[in-house]
Parts: C-alpha cells; structure tokens; sequence
C-alpha cells in the first residue's frame, strides 16, 4: 500500500507575503495608524532578489516615546468556529533599530482575537524582536482560539525607530 502524503497545512493569510502590495498602496491590508509625526513614518513595499516584503522605518528623531515611535498595518482573517489553535509566523529583520522605552514593545505581529462585536478578547499576542536582527528571522507561535472568536487581525508593527522589514505573515489553522 503506497504512502499517501499529508496534505501541507494550509496558509490562510495570502495577503501576509506582501506580493500585492505595490509602494505604499494597500491591496487587502488597512491602515491601522501612525503614531505622532506621521510625514516622517515611512511605510512601503521593497523588493530584494524577486522578494516583495513590507518595510517601516521611523526616523530616530521621531521619538523613543511609546505614543510617538509606532506604527500598525492590520491584516484580518475570519475564523472557523471548529478552530481549536492557529500557528502564526511572520519573517522580520530590523536595521539600525530600537525598540522605543515599552517593556513590551518590539517589531513583529501583533495577534489579536475579536468577537462578533469587533470588541477584543484578552489578551493579545505578540512574535516581536525587542532587539537589533539584521538577518531575516521566522518567528511562529501556536496560539490557542479564544472562546467567542469570529475574527483574528493580524498587526504589523514597528514599535522603535529605524528600519523593520517583515514578509511571509501566515496563519494556518491546526
């Protein structure tokens, strides 16, 4: 009897490879907002080697404060109530950066559950680097879904000053 393979888990966040995104204009992603001082906050698609990847860089006279120093872009998903746990990893590197003076700040994902009222089910997720990683670093985290989740958003965010580069955002349901 021959092996049958298992089928690959499946991503269901497309839009987190950047690929559509083309300069600063948001194909499935919206704005979730600047923080402070928005003309010096600079967000936009790269390309490197036939890679598209979405950068953020806040310059460092923008400011180490937590209010200042920031940046989102949501990304959301609807999830299947029969979801027990989603895997989400995201790929990010960061160059002359640091995190601003937040503890628990950092460049990465922020995970967020929301009920059917678009209300917030505590407690959020982060895949951050809190630390200065000029080599692209996957980090991937398996969350368990939160009683009452409709929807997962999904925020990229720069949380420091200088450069975060983040590509392949996916989420894929265990």
């Amino acid at each position: 009897m021959a092996n049958t393979p298992t089928p690959a888990k499946l991503n269901l966040f497309e839009e987190g490879d950047f690929e559509e995104l083309r300069g600063t204009e948001f194909t499935h992603w919206g704005p979730a907002g600047f923080a402070g001082g928005t003309s010096k906050i600079q967000f936009k698609a790269q390309q490197e080697g036939g890679n598209t990847f979405a950068r953020i860089h806040i310059p460092e006279e923008q400011s180490q404060d937590s209010r200042l120093g920031s940046f989102k872009l949501n990304g959301w998903i609807a999830i299947d109530p029969m979801w027990k746990k989603v895997t989400v990893k995201v790929r990010v590197r960061t160059k002359s950066w640091r995190k601003n003076s937040v503890a628990w700040h950092g460049a990465g994902v922020m995970v967020r559950f929301e009920d059917e009222k678009g209300q917030e089910i505590p407690h959020s997720e982060n895949l951050f680097v809190q630390e200065e990683t000029p080599e692209w670093k996957e980090l991937s985290r398996s969350l368990e879904v939160r009683p009452g989740t409709v929807l997962l958003r999904v925020d990229v965010t720069n949380m420091g000053t200088g450069t975060v580069d983040m590509d392949d955002v996916q989420i894929i349901p265990e």
